[in-house]
């Protein structure tokens, strides 16, 4: 039956395999469209690739000010655990919302591969599993590192111990944790 199946469905599988083999070169879009083409991509059917933006894009912030970070003498202790605290659970939930659509994509994929009258449509519409390990790799290295910084924290007795000095301020300020959680915006009053 298989040797019966059109080519252009044969061809669409095999680029279906290599795109599973290769990892997406394009992570860091913002939205564009795929960059693997399987077949002619209509407006219904073009993917779009969002990635989170940092905090300074989300907040209105210019590169100058989020790059500022307080000097190591001025920061609340007890305000930076809750502050990696808080981190960590966020982090907590992004690995888990995306190891779950991990798993959903892999499913798909091989439903999608072991059905042998798979349309175009399905085969286009596919998810793209190479970007979803790649962003539960990232949410992973992230939830790593908060915890070392949790660790490192939980050493220091004041902001004037060594080991936060030389190590925990560091590790903050590359993972951009504050000693308090970022403002909220104000609430929009409800139109009645």
């Amino acid at each position: 039956a298989r040797d019966n199946a059109p080519r252009a469905g044969r061809t669409t599988r095999a680029m279906l395999a290599t795109r599973l083999a290769t990892p997406c070169a394009n992570t860091r879009a913002r939205i564009t469209s795929s960059t693997h083409h399987r077949a002619p991509l209509t407006r219904k059917f073009a993917r779009k690739v969002v990635v989170p933006l940092r905090a300074a894009e989300t907040s209105g912030q210019t590169e100058e000010e989020s790059t500022s970070f307080k000097p190591a003498d001025e920061i609340n202790l007890d305000g930076m655990r809750k502050e990696t605290q808080r981190r960590i659970e966020r982090a907590l939930k992004k690995v888990g919302k995306a190891t779950t659509k991990l798993r959903v994509a892999r499913e798909t994929v091989e439903a999608l591969m072991a059905k042998e009258d798979a349309s175009e449509a399905e085969l286009a519409a596919c998810p793209d599993v190479d970007a979803i390990a790649s962003d539960l790799t990232s949410c992973k290295t992230e939830l790593n590192d908060l915890n070392a910084l949790s660790d490192v924290l939980r050493g220091c007795k004041s902001v004037n111990s060594p080991m936060f000095v030389d190590d925990a301020y560091e590790r903050a300020k590359a993972l951009r944790v504050d000693d308090a959680p970022p403002a909220r915006p104000p609430r929009v009053p409800k139109v009645k």
